[in-house]
């Protein structure tokens, strides 16, 4: 990555951050008391609170009980669902990052959505959003299409609440 190609990266992130902080200020306590109890839960649920460094087979235990049981709260989970079931109908590839990828992959640690990367063009994003709506995804931003040309970021929201914010990688 050269420097001028870093410089655009941050500025599409400053974005991103300042949309959440629009967002974070117009949400409703009540709405932000239910998104700490469900990034708590899933948190305990997790492991986050066992001792760090447990090494690999802890891994491998909180990857089989999420896998097995699905013991996140029903919030996180039905979003997870919608978003894997809508990103394969679109036959788009993807990539979990963030917290639930750490928490998959290294160690348990509490977040409060859902990020992701994203394979698909551009010119692909409007049908690729109504389309979502089916599987109960829709935007956070009136203009979403518009936010996500200028940072590659497209936030969203699941019908259970759940924030989902995709990357795109093109």
């Amino acid at each position: 990555m050269i420097k001028e190609e870093a410089q655009q990266f941050k500025a599409r992130w400053k974005l991103v951050n300042d949309a959440v902080i629009e967002e974070v200020k117009l949400t409703p306590a009540s709405v932000k008391l239910k998104q700490l109890a469900v990034m708590y839960e899933a948190g305990w649920t997790l492991g986050w609170d066992e001792a760090l460094g447990r090494g690999e087979e802890a891994v491998r235990e909180r990857w089989r009980r999420l896998k097995e049981k699905l013991s996140l709260p029903a919030a996180f989970i039905a979003a997870l669902r919608g978003l894997a079931d809508w990103l394969d109908a679109g036959q788009v590839p993807y990539s979990a990052i963030g917290g639930v990828a750490v928490s998959l992959l290294a160690q348990p640690r509490t977040t409060q959505d859902i990020d992701a990367v994203i394979w698909l063009d551009a010119d692909r994003w409007e049908a690729f959003l109504r389309a979502g709506e089916s599987h109960g995804i829709q935007p956070r931003l009136s203009d979403a299409l518009e936010f996500a040309a200028r940072s590659r970021v497209l936030l969203l929201r699941h019908r259970s609440g759940v924030s989902l914010d995709l990357s795109s990688a093109r």
